[in-house]
């Protein structure tokens, strides 16, 4: 496990994930012969696959994790200060400070990681629903400050 990546290489590693999520839904439609049931389990094959792949850099992506397994946390930190790479990673601005998850990253963000909903609430995402608007979770992480 390589705790010494760049910011440019972790988004990158998450970009990777990203399109490759995107080119297997992609699959899953443009392939008409598959059937429902071959679709869903193409993709959760891949989001296996795409979770072993950032396993081999980094555990999961958890932005305050003090567990020494994962990259630096300023890593991830760095990101949520950033809007630019907020916005690349498709996260979407709520508030002024408020950041809602894509749906397709919620797979490989640690479900401890506490997040903040729409309304407020803080929790940890593994009980956070799945409600989406927009392809955006209702819930998010406050924009950090380095």
């Amino acid at each position: 496990m390589n705790t010494n990546i760049s910011f440019t290489d972790y988004t990158n590693i998450i970009n990777t994930c990203q399109r490759n999520l995107l080119d297997t839904v992609g699959e899953t439609f443009h392939y008409e012969n598959w059937s429902d049931r071959d679709c869903r389990e193409q993709t959760r094959e891949k989001i296996g696959k795409l979770q072993q792949y950032i396993h081999k850099f980094f555990k999961r992506l958890d932005p305050f994790s003090e567990n020494e397994l994962l990259p630096l946390p300023t890593r991830f930190e760095q990101v949520l200060a950033n809007p630019d790479s907020l916005s690349q990673l498709g996260f979407g601005r709520f508030d002024a400070t408020l950041w809602l998850i894509p749906l397709w990253m919620k797979p490989f963000i640690d479900p401890t990681a506490v997040v903040e909903s729409i309304d407020g609430d803080k929790m940890p995402l593994s009980n956070a629903d799945d409600d989406t608007r927009g392809g955006l979770l209702a819930f998010g992480f406050r924009l950090f400050q380095l």
